[in-house]
C-alpha cells in the first residue's frame, strides 16, 4: 500500500512548492493553510491568462513565433500566449513597428507610442528631419548619380537624406601675364568648375567666355595657387589635380579619402579629406601637393565640406547642423557660430581684415562674421539674385566678392564696401 505524504495538499487542489513560500509569478498564487512535507508551502494556482489568450508549455511556440508571451499569467511550467492578429493598433496611430522593444536611435525624430506591436515590439512615430534642399530617398537608391551627400540619421524607415552634389563652383584667379592663345593680356580671369560637363569654364572679369578646360571627373572645388596653376578636387574621388591652365599639364595627387573643399593660403594648400579609416581631416600640403600635416576635425562635425584659412585660423562650414567653426592649426576648436540668420552653410572665404563670409545655401544669403566669431549679419540675400548659393570667394586685392548659385547657373560679383 502506497501512501501519498502530501495528500493533505493535493486533496485541496494544491501543489507543493519548493520552499516555504509560494512562487511570486506564474498565475494567481494562493498559499493554503496545510503544509507539505519538510515544511514546504502548499500553493493553489489559478491561471489568469485573459480571454483570447491561452496557457501553453513554456517550450512551445506562440502563434508561430509572432505572438506575445507572458510567463507571469500561467501556473507551472506554462506561459500565456496572445496571438498576434495585426498591428492596426500601431498603424492606426500613424506609427510603424520597430524590430525590437525600443525605437531606433537614428533615422528621423523618433517617438515611442504607448501601444505595442506584435511580439511586444515598439510602435514608433517618426518624423523626417531632412532639411530644405535635400530629400529622403530609399537607402538602396542612388543619391544624385552617386555624387550626392547621404545622411542616414535624418530620415525615417529604410531611407536616407540625400543632398545633391554641387553642380558648379566658382573662384577668381588673377593673371598678370600674357595668355597667348586668346591674346588677352593683364587680365583677370574667373574660373568656374562645371560638374555636369566635367570641365573648368574660363571667363574674363566682364563675363566673356574665354575657353573650357576638360577634367578627368566631376569636380567639387577649385583654388588658385599662382598665376598659372590651380588645384581641383573631385568630391568622392580619392585624388585631386594640379593643373597648369596655360599648358594644360595635369599632375594627379592621390588622397587618403574623399577630396572636398580646398583653398590656398600662406604658401600651402588646405583640403578637407574624408576617409573612412581616419575620419575627417584638413590635409596641409605644399603648393606642389606634397602632404606634410593632417589636422583632425572633431567627430562632432561630420558634414564638413568647405574650408578657408586666415593666418593660424582655419574656418570650415558644417552643413548639418548649421555651423561655422573656427579651429587652430592643431585642430583645437576656438569658437562656433550657429545662428538663425543662415541655414545649410556651404562655401566660406575671408578678407584681409579677418572677416569671414559664408554662403547660406537654403537661406539664400551671405553672412559676414567677425573674426572673433561673436557677431554676424546678413549682407546679401535673394534681392541681390542669390538662389541656393554654394561657392563664395573674396578677391582680397580689389575687395570684391564672387558668389555662385547652384541651380540657375548664375554667378554674381559684388564690391565690398567697409564702413
Amino acid at each position: 500500500m502506497t501512501v501519498n505524504a502530501n495528500y493533505g495538499c493535493t486533496e485541496r487542489g494544491g501543489i507543493c512548492s519548493n520552499s516555504s513560500d509560494c512562487p511570486m509569478n506564474g498565475g494567481d498564487q494562493e498559499k493554503l493553510e496545510v503544509n507539505c512535507c519538510k515544511g514546504k508551502a502548499c500553493c493553489k494556482c489559478t491561471d489568469t491568462c485573459p480571454s483570447g489568450s491561452s496557457c501553453i508549455p513554456s517550450n512551445a511556440t506562440c502563434d508561430g513565433g509572432n505572438g506575445i508571451v507572458d510567463p507571469s499569467l500561467c501556473c507551472g511550467d506554462q506561459v500565456c500566449c496572445t496571438p498576434c492578429v495585426d498591428n492596426n493598433g500601431c498603424t492606426n496611430r500613424g506609427g510603424m513597428c520597430s524590430d525590437s522593444s525600443d525605437c531606433p536611435t537614428t533615422g528621423g525624430e523618433q517617438e515611442k507610442l504607448e501601444v505595442n506591436c506584435c511580439q511586444a515590439k515598439a510602435c514608433c512615430n517618426c518624423t523626417d528631419m531632412c532639411p530644405e534642399g535635400s530629400s529622403c530617398i530609399s537607402s538602396n537608391a542612388t543619391c544624385d548619380g552617386g555624387n550626392g551627400t547621404v545622411n542616414a540619421s535624418l530620415c525615417c524607415g529604410d531611407q536616407v537624406c540625400c543632398t545633391p552634389f554641387i553642380k558648379s563652383e566658382a573662384k577668381l584667379i588673377y593673371k598678370r601675364c600674357k595668355f597667348n592663345k586668346f591674346k588677352i593680356s593683364s587680365c583677370s580671369l574667373v574660373l568656374f568648375t562645371d560638374k555636369g560637363n566635367c570641365r573648368i569654364i574660363v571667363h574674363d572679369v566682364t563675363g566673356r567666355h574665354v575657353e573650357d578646360i576638360p577634367l578627368s571627373a566631376e569636380p567639387f572645388d577649385i583654388t588658385a595657387i599662382d598665376n598659372n596653376m590651380v588645384a581641383v578636387t573631385f568630391g568622392r574621388k580619392q585624388y585631386f589635380e594640379i593643373i597648369n591652365i596655360n599648358t594644360k599639364e595635369v599632375t594627379k595627387k592621390t588622397t587618403d579619402g574623399n577630396s572636398w573643399g580646398i583653398t590656398y593660403e600662406n604658401g600651402n594648400l588646405y583640403m578637407i579629406v574624408d576617409g573612412s579609416m581616419h575620419g575627417i581631416n584638413v590635409a596641409v600640403m605644399t603648393s606642389s601637393g606634397e602632404l606634410f600635416k593632417m589636422i583632425p576635425v572633431s567627430t562632432d562635425f561630420d558634414q564638413t565640406e568647405y574650408v578657408a584659412v586666415n593666418g593660424d585660423s582655419l574656418f570650415f562650414t558644417v552643413f548639418i547642423p548649421k555651423d561655422l567653426v573656427c579651429m587652430d592649426v592643431n585642430g583645437v576648436v576656438q569658437w562656433q557660430f550657429q545662428k538663425n540668420i543662415f541655414n545649410q552653410p556651404r562655401g566660406v572665404t575671408t578678407d584681409t581684415l579677418g572677416n569671414i563670409f559664408v554662403a547660406g545655401f537654403s537661406s539664400h544669403n551671405v553672412i559676414a562674421v567677425q573674426k572673433s566669431g561673436s557677431e554676424g549679419s546678413e549682407i546679401l540675400n535673394k534681392n541681390e539674385g542669390l538662389n541656393y548659393p554654394t561657392s563664395i570667394y573674396c578677391d582680397k586685392t580689389n575687395n570684391r566678392l564672387l558668389v555662385s548659385n547652384l541651380y540657375n547657373g548664375h554667378a554674381h560679383l559684388f564690391n565690398i564696401v567697409y564702413n
